[in-house]
């Protein structure tokens, strides 16, 4: 039970950091290191980290979601849903 507990309490710190990472903190090959729009996408529901690391590769966590404008080609293949992407690029890369 205690190692659970542990595991669980990892997770979740992964799961916080991730979400609240600054794009000062962003690697420098990611298009999002850069993006004017980073703020309003990232602390939106903009981002789909599982696609994103599912298109780019576990240590890429940090990349933009794979359909926006800025991305860069997918080096794994992954499943979308382009209705949602269309609502996304919508909503928030086009204002």
């Amino acid at each position: 039970m205690f190692y659970k507990r542990i595991f669980l309490f990892a997770v979740l710190w992964c799961m916080l950091k991730i979400w609240n990472i600054k794009q000062s903190e962003i690697q420098e090959s990611s298009a999002c290191k850069t993006c004017s729009t980073f703020e309003q996408c990232r602390r939106g529901p903009g981002v789909c980290y599982r696609m994103a690391i599912q298109a780019y590769g576990n240590n890429n966590y940090d990349y933009p979601y794979p359909m926006c404008p800025y991305a860069p080609p997918a080096t794994e293949p992954f499943y979308i849903d382009k209705t949602v992407t269309q609502e996304f690029i919508e909503k928030y890369l086009r204002k």
